[in-house]
């Protein structure tokens, strides 16, 4: 699998999945969610509302993915992960584990092409240099099926940020590529 690193719009991007953060109500109220109710409406919403209200709960535990359609993006499904408590509390072990398993789901439906948010990194309040810690990790691991995993960071002072952590580690892990 190759992993790329790039700045920009994530809705803007090409690719099979969407990962995406998400809060544990599953409330698009900010970031990639938010965006993608202001362009594509509360389609997405109400798919996340009947998800909780099928399940009888009203929040979803911190480590869920919640897979949706598209809803008009660019992208055949979205991932909803929720690397974040309710308080937008989070940990170096569960942002991996949560992206484990939004790649593992990308895996098993044929997703070639994946694109994902930095989770936690912005309500969350997550570094991002300890993020390369969470790349690292990854990247050690198998998704079959996968050939591009594309990281998609909001601006270029955070993909420089992230490359400096990523080559001052002392992991033998591969450095990213920029896109």
């Amino acid at each position: 699998m190759r992993w790329k690193i790039c700045y920009g719009n994530i809705l803007n991007m090409q690719a099979d999945a969407l990962i995406c953060s998400a809060n544990v109500q599953l409330n698009l109220s900010g970031g990639v969610g938010g965006e993608i109710l202001v362009r594509h409406g509360d389609q997405m919403q109400n798919e996340l509302r009947r998800y909780l209200t099928e399940r009888n709960i009203s929040v979803v535990l911190p480590g869920t993915v919640v897979e949706t359609t598209s809803c008009g993006a660019p992208f055949s499904r979205v991932l909803h992960a929720v690397a974040v408590d309710a308080f937008y509390e989070t940990s170096h072990e569960l942002i991996v584990s949560t992206l484990q398993d939004a790649l593992t789901l990308c895996s098993e439906n044929e997703m070639k092409a994946v694109v994902s948010a930095a989770l936690a990194t912005g309500y969350g309040r997550y570094p991002i240099a300890k993020f390369a810690l969470v790349l690292q990790e990854l990247q050690k691991e198998t998704f079959p099926g996968i050939k591009t995993m594309t990281l998609c960071l909001k601006n270029k002072y955070d993909v420089d940020e992230l490359l400096e952590a990523l080559e001052n580690s002392s992991s033998n892990s591969p450095i990213l590529s920029e896109k």
